[in-house]
C-alpha cells in the first residue's frame, strides 16, 4: 500500500465518518469543490476501519457516476457500504451526505509547509510557526 500523507485539519469530519459508519450507513457521499480534500478524508476514513470485515468500499471521484447505478448495486448487496466523493449528493434515501469545505488559513498553511517540507526537506524550516 502506497503510505498515505498526513490528514491535517479533518479530525471533526473523519470522526463523524467514522460514527456514520459505526452507525450503520451504508451509502455516506463526501461532497465540496474539486480540491476540497475529499478523497484525502474518503481513503483515511477507509483505512480507519479496513479490517476486513467491514464491507466498506471508497468510488472516489463518482460525479459520472448516476444515481440509479449507485443504488441499483446498494440493493444487488444488502452487505456493501459505500464512501463516495463527489461534488454533489447523489440524493437517495438514506444517503449520509458530509459536505467537505475548504480548510481554514491555519490548517491550509499547515498542509502547504508539510507538503512542501516532503518535497524538499531544504525548505522544510522555511515554514515552521
Amino acid at each position: 500500500m502506497v503510505p498515505r500523507l498526513p490528514l491535517i485539519g479533518r479530525s471533526a469530519l473523519r470522526a463523524h465518518v467514522a460514527a456514520l459508519l459505526d452507525g450503520g450507513a451504508r451509502l455516506i457521499t463526501l461532497c465540496g469543490p474539486a480540491g476540497s480534500g475529499k478523497s484525502h478524508l474518503a481513503w483515511a476514513c477507509f483505512d480507519d476501519v479496513d479490517d476486513g470485515s467491514v464491507g466498506v468500499v471508497v468510488v472516489d471521484d463518482a460525479d459520472a457516476v448516476s444515481a440509479e447505478d449507485v443504488a441499483a448495486r446498494l440493493d444487488a448487496d444488502r452487505g456493501l457500504r459505500l464512501l463516495v466523493t463527489r461534488r454533489r449528493p447523489l440524493r437517495l434515501r438514506d444517503e449520509a451526505v458530509v459536505v467537505v469545505a475548504g480548510l481554514d488559513v491555519d490548517d491550509a498553511f499547515a498542509v502547504f509547509a508539510d507538503r512542501a517540507g516532503a518535497a524538499d526537506a531544504r525548505h522544510a524550516s522555511l515554514f515552521r510557526t
